[in-house]
């Protein structure tokens, strides 16, 4: 095994562990508002989570109309001119939920603060944010949701990781909006309750996901991934992007000095994750990708105490345990395969995945829970996984059709003076324009699907605009940004945080197991982000080719050469396959889909008027087993269904 470039076994950084509570508080609009900023107020919002709440846990500065739930970490000034005392309570406070890596992150107060009793992460980080304001958030790294009150800017400040691994949900009721890392308080608001938002479901139906900033529950809504929201008494809050894959200095060729400077970053990425964890397990799926992972930290000496790979009945040609064990067996790491199958996937569709806050647009979501019950009976506490790889480096389908489709289209305009090509799809409403416009990996149902199975007015509703308004955006923020560029943002900014993340780490949160993901960690991004097409799908000579069988196996070409050497030649030039739970398969099996078409079939959310009836008897008709865009329909139908009938018609 080739040996990677020397990194220090103990990577400096802070981590802050996971906590069982949400990250919860309030903020009040007007002077109603504030009078309800009381913990008897509030203690309803919260007792299905935690039960009675203390008065004493919350943090509550009425006369500026803020309160935060169990702060990690409280400030008041001291000093001349200092109006504030022990007596009056703090005047800063943070909440924190997730982990947080940041180089030199000391406890050090600005002027006129005190210096802490207790040194802690949580400490650190609000001095760190007292003394630079937003620009504290430059430089932070692992995944997390924060609150932070600074009463001497008098300005509260809401804001997650940059690529959305942590949540933060708001809700406005009563003169106040009130915000949670979870999402769950917020759905059962006392007195309010959940609606259906149609326009949320015609989202998800086509695209696995609600609007965005929006969830399915109308009024509820999401800070996306890398924003912060900011708010002051007395004023609106104000919404800004703090964070972009977008970097004008990315490199745009995988030169040999680029795929060394993408080497070194992934593996200080993954050494980081697993520095400080004993033991850790690795998801194994063979590929090319998580083969990397394992190889480099074996090469450390911070070898994996196992290797899970995901399994599942032989008749659906899915499983990929021959080659992880052989994979494993190299590492000299033990394999440990975890099967799931149908009868058991059904269980866990009802109980886990339809019962989920977020409709899980993911069926991945099934074998992911499994592997996590795995991991904590092995008494492992850390898993590190590889995704991200695909969306980052280019191992979809779905981005060489887009960016081939882009290409026709090109071939049959003539772009006007002044304005770019990758333009030249967001000026016209017409269908032609609109078929170019990148939606994201993830599709459900497709246009004509959305014409033909809707109901009036929802089968004439359209997208395009917010695409539209996402590329725009990118494209002021690095206006050379290229087509395929353009497509990994989208997925940075959308699939990952909203599908991705919001369906695996609830789970993950619910095992008290931590997972890692070293290809989405956000220097990575920016680094691989404006590598050009022919770096990521290529032919044997080095070009894009419109015909997909010119570009086999060649996807991912410049993670493929960052593996190179390091990983078996027969992994690395392995043909591309899906590995996932076979959904499509088990609905031809008794034991899953007699009852998972039955259950729909009766659900309560025909009655809405969104989906024709008939439209399921359609794609039922035309199922077939494995992934089709049949199945994809039908798995949206199901867990949209599902939530609605257990946060919209609980009791029945």
């Amino acid at each position: 095994m080739s040996a990677s470039p020397n990194l220090p076994a103990s990577l400096p950084g802070l981590a802050l562990p996971g906590l069982p509570l949400p990250l919860f508080g309030a903020f009040a609009h007007h002077s109603r508002g504030r009078d309800r900023l009381t913990p008897n107020h509030l203690q309803p919002w919260v007792a299905a989570w935690i039960g009675d709440v203390d008065p004493k846990d919350w943090f509550i500065d009425q006369g500026a109309g803020v309160a935060l739930l169990r702060p990690e970490a409280t400030a008041f000034p001291q000093g001349p001119g200092s109006d504030a005392g022990a007596e009056s309570g703090p005047w800063a406070a943070l909440a924190i939920r997730g982990s947080l890596q940041a180089m030199a992150l000391e406890a050090q107060p600005p002027p006129g603060w005190p210096v802490p009793v207790a040194q802690s992460v949580a400490t650190a980080l609000l001095y760190r944010f007292l003394d630079r304001g937003e620009e504290a958030l430059a430089g932070l790294g692992g995944d997390f949701s924060i609150a932070l009150w600074d009463g001497r800017r008098r300005r509260l400040l809401l804001t997650r990781d940059a690529l959305g691994q942590r949540s933060l949900y708001y809700r406005r009721a009563g003169g106040l909006t009130v915000f949670c890392s979870e999402p769950e308080p917020l759905l059962r608001a006392p007195g309010l309750g959940a609606e259906l938002s149609a326009e949320s479901a015609f989202w998800y139906l086509a695209f696995g996901t609600p609007p965005p900033g929006r969830t399915l529950a109308r009024g509820v809504e999401v800070l996306p991934a890398a924003h912060l929201l900011s708010w002051r008494p007395g004023a609106a809050a104000l919404e800004r992007r703090w964070w972009t894959p977008l970097d004008p200095e990315s490199p745009v060729k995988a030169t040999e000095e680029v795929i060394g400077e993408i080497r070194r970053s992934l593996d200080t990425a993954l050494l980081s994750a697993v520095a400080d964890s004993e033991p850790w397990g690795l998801l194994l799926s063979g590929g090319v990708d998580s083969s990397y992972l394992g190889a480099c930290a074996v090469a450390h000496g911070r070898p994996p105490e196992a290797a899970l790979t995901s399994a599942f009945e032989e008749r659906h040609g899915l499983n990929e345990t021959e080659v992880a064990a052989a994979v494993a067996g190299w590492l000299r790491v033990p394999h440990r395969p975890v099967t799931l199958r149908a009868a058991e996937g059904l269980e866990l569709l009802r109980e886990v995945v339809l019962a989920a806050p977020i409709p899980c647009a993911a069926w991945a979501a099934l074998t992911h829970h499994r592997v996590l019950a795995e991991a904590r009976e092995l008494g492992l506490e850390l898993l590190v996984s590889g995704l991200g790889a695909d969306e980052v480096f280019g191992g979809y389908d779905h981005y060489r059709g887009y960016y081939a489709r882009f290409l026709r289209f090109l071939r049959r305009q003539s772009v006007p003076a002044g304005l770019a090509e990758v333009e030249l799809p967001w000026q016209a409403e017409e269908q032609s324009s609109r078929r170019v416009l990148y939606p994201g990996v993830a599709r459900f149902f497709d246009d004509p699907s959305l014409r033909k199975g809707l109901e009036e007015p929802y089968r004439r509703w359209q997208y395009a605009s917010h695409l539209r308004s996402f590329y725009r955006e990118c494209r002021r923020l690095k206006p050379e940004a290229h087509a395929m560029e353009l497509m990994v943002a989208h997925e940075c900014q959308h699939r990952i945080p909203e599908i991705l993340f919001g369906n695996f780490e609830p789970l993950a949160r619910a095992h008290g197991v931590e997972v890692r993901y070293p290809f989405l960690q956000p220097e990575l991004v920016q680094l691989v982000a404006g590598l050009r097409v022919e770096d990521r799908y290529r032919t044997a000579g080095g070009r894009f080719s419109l015909r997909l069988r010119d570009l086999q196996p060649r996807f991912k070409h410049a993670m493929l050469e960052v593996a190179r050497g390091r990983v078996p030649e027969e992994v690395v030039d392995r043909p591309r396959k899906s590995f996932t739970a076979p959904f499509g398969g088990w609905l031809f099996d008794q034991a899953f889909g007699p009852a998972v078409i039955d259950d729909l079939r009766r659900s309560p959310f025909w009655k809405l008027g969104i989906v024709r009836k008939e439209w399921l008897e359609h794609i039922l008709e035309r199922i077939q087993p494995g992934p089709n865009p049949w199945v994809f329909q039908l798995w949206a139908l199901v867990t949209l269904a599902g939530w609605y009938e257990r946060f919209v018609e609980p009791d029945r």
